[in-house]
């Protein structure tokens, strides 16, 4: 699971900044999860077509691997990684969204209202997410 997860990392890195030295840390993270093929495959159709494969192809890994990112960032206790987890959950929303299963959605907001109930920045930040429509 943690060589998975280090690859999703670079994964994401090399898509937010394609790059020689982003693609050579993806290319190492991918061989040791042993999944280079078929990411070595989405890396070179994303550069033919300029369309990132994320979300779309696997959105309940996805989904697994924001929700990871979300809670490391509440962990920090800080306005800004608050701030940086609803880009994630943003993109979370799309994804419950694109699959109809908005029930999930509003569950995982309770479930983080309840979590951290004291951090009332954090509320707020949710706050701004449980509108009815959600926008980068």
């Amino acid at each position: 699971m943690y060589h998975n997860l280090a690859a999703a990392y670079r994964a994401q890195d090399f898509f937010e900044s394609p790059s020689p030295k982003t693609y050579t840390e993806l290319k190492k993270a991918a061989e040791k999860a042993k999944v280079w093929p078929p990411v070595r495959e989405r890396v070179l159709r994303y550069l033919e077509t300029g369309k990132r494969p994320d979300a779309e192809s696997h959105p309940l890994t996805a989904l697994d691997i924001w929700r990871f990112i979300v809670d490391g960032l509440i962990a920090q206790v800080k306005p800004k990684a608050y701030e940086e987890a609803a880009g994630y959950l943003r993109r979370m929303y799309k994804v419950y969204q694109a699959t109809r299963r908005l029930p999930d959605w509003q569950n995982l907001l309770l479930e983080l209202r309840k979590e951290h109930k004291a951090k009332r920045r954090l509320m707020e930040v949710l706050d701004g997410l449980s509108g009815k429509k959600i926008t980068d």
